[in-house]
């Protein structure tokens, strides 16, 4: 693999991701994202493809990025992983933590 390839498939890996991050925020909540799952049934988080919207978003990006359904939801699951730090939740945590150190 030349250096070309390696850093195109690192930026349309980054491209993948933000597009997920910009629909994800658009149709859910921060607090629904933060109970969902990508790929494997977890206690206590629903499993992504349980919802409607499933079908509609790994088609759309499978085809824009020409990936499989599995990679799209790899992609995806790291949306969901980082899904706590969406609307201001790392910023909160890291004020917490820098509050907890001051005493």
């Amino acid at each position: 693999m030349t250096q070309k390839t390696s850093i195109t498939l690192l930026m349309d890996k980054q491209s993948l991701r933000k597009y997920a991050i910009n629909i994800m925020k658009k149709f859910l909540a921060r607090d629904l994202a933060m109970k969902s799952t990508a790929m494997k049934k977890v206690p206590g988080k629903e499993l992504f493809k349980d919802y409607d919207m499933y079908t509609c978003i790994v088609d759309l990006l499978s085809e824009k990025f020409a990936l499989s359904e599995e990679d799209v939801l790899t992609h995806i699951g790291v949306v969901f992983a980082n899904s706590k730090d969406w609307d201001g939740g790392r910023k909160s945590r890291t004020r917490k933590s820098n509050e907890s150190n001051d005493f």
